[in-house]
This record gives structure tokens, C-alpha cells and sequence, in this order.
């Protein structure tokens, strides 16, 4: 089961995508969280980074805002990591898996699915949610 994006108007779906795991979208915060927010999550991304991922529905207001973060995000790609191995910081030991690896272009690959989203949202006026 995984987190899936979705665009809603008079309450028919018109923009609906898989964003992956909900494990992958946890990896994914935690990664722009420690390479881009300096380990203080939400900081600078505060829609995307403390909003719920099982489920939310954003507010036009909010979904502006997120359309901004991410495309912030784009833009930073650079200063991801290529890759992240194994647990990234001695903090999250015991909750990431040791296992733990997630690429640069997976992330990004997400941020623009949601970026998708938030423009079919604005365009459409529709509502922007999504949902584990």
C-alpha cells in the first residue's frame, strides 16, 4: 500500500498518482529534512514536511505554499545526496531501517508528481489531498 496524490473537483477525482511507499515517503522527508532543513524538520518546508502523510487535504493557500516549497526543492536538488546508505544520523537509529538507502532522483521524481498536483489544483480550483 502506498501514498497516492489526488486533485478532487465536485467530488470527482481529476489528477490522481502513486507517490510510492508510505516507508519511501518517510525516507523522502528525512532526506530534505537533513539536506536541506539542517536537521530541523520543516523549517524551511513546513507544508510538505509537517503535514500528515497518511492523509491531508490542502487549502488553495496551502497548496500555493507547497507548489513553492517544492519547487524550491527542485531547484536545491543539487545539494541532495546522490544516495543515501544505511542510517543516515545516530538520532534515527531504530526507526529508519538499517537498510536504509534512497536515491536523488526518486525524490525528485515525487516533488514533481506533487508539483503536478498543486498546478492541476490552482488551474482546475480543485482540492489537493492525498492519502495512504
Amino acid at each position: 500500500m502506498g501514498i497516492d496524490i489526488y486533485v478532487k473537483k465536485n467530488g470527482k477525482n481529476i489528477y490522481f498518482e502513486g507517490l510510492g511507499s508510505g516507508t519511501n515517503f518517510y525516507e523522502m522527508r528525512l532526506a530534505i529534512q537533513f539536506s536541506l532543513e539542517n536537521g530541523k524538520k520543516g523549517s524551511r518546508f513546513p507544508i510538505l514536511q509537517r503535514t500528515r502523510d497518511y492523509e491531508a487535504e490542502f487549502t488553495l493557500e496551502q497548496t500555493h505554499a507547497l507548489k513553492s516549497e517544492v519547487e524550491t526543492i527542485i531547484k536545491e536538488k543539487d545539494n541532495l545526496e546522490e544516495e543515501y546508505k544505511g542510517v543516515p544520523y545516530q538520532e534515527l537509529e531504530g526507526i529508519v531501517p538499517k537498510d536504509f538507502t534512497f536515491h536523488r532522483a526518486a525524490i525528485i521524481g515525487r516533488m514533481e508528481r506533487i508539483l503536478k498536483g498543486c498546478e492541476v489544483a490552482i488551474n482546475s480550483g480543485g482540492m489537493l489531498g492525498w492519502f495512504y
